[in-house]
């Protein structure tokens, strides 16, 4: 198993990098997408009807083999004050990337905790030294 985590594109822009890494996306999942698996990792807080990620994927019939991870969990919102953060969070997860559907079920991780917040567990842990905290 073959699982290619694919260059990130955060927003749709016209930047020369942005088209850099676009093309180099386009390139890699044409080169591999007769043997691979692909990682589609996407901010849960950015719009998925133009993501360029999932319209790549698509467009060369991979999305049965994708992998989607949803990132920042902890910093989505519901827009609705009647429906609580956990519940707009469960919906989200559910339905995954409205327009794209993969195969196999989204997964997410939160950011990373503050600088503080790592030094507090790393401490609570037993452990001292910051070289290797921040490893």
């Amino acid at each position: 198993l073959e699982l290619i985590d694919l260059p990130g594109l955060t927003t749709a822009d016209s930047t020369p990098h942005y088209r850099d890494a676009e093309e180099l996306m386009k390139l890699t999942v044409s080169q591999f997408k007769d043997a691979a698996s692909f990682l589609w990792v996407q901010d849960v807080r950015q719009d998925f009807t133009s993501s360029s990620v999932g319209t790549i994927l698509q467009s060369a019939g991979v999305l049965d083999r994708t992998f989607g991870v949803f990132t920042k969990l902890d910093m989505l919102v519901s827009e609705d004050p009647d429906v609580p953060d956990a519940q707009h969070l469960a919906t989200v997860l559910r339905n995954g990337a409205p327009g794209f559907p993969i195969s196999n079920p989204w997964h997410a991780v939160s950011c990373r905790a503050s600088v503080k917040e790592a030094e507090r567990r790393w401490i609570a842990g037993g452990r001292t030294g910051s070289k290797e905290l921040h490893r």
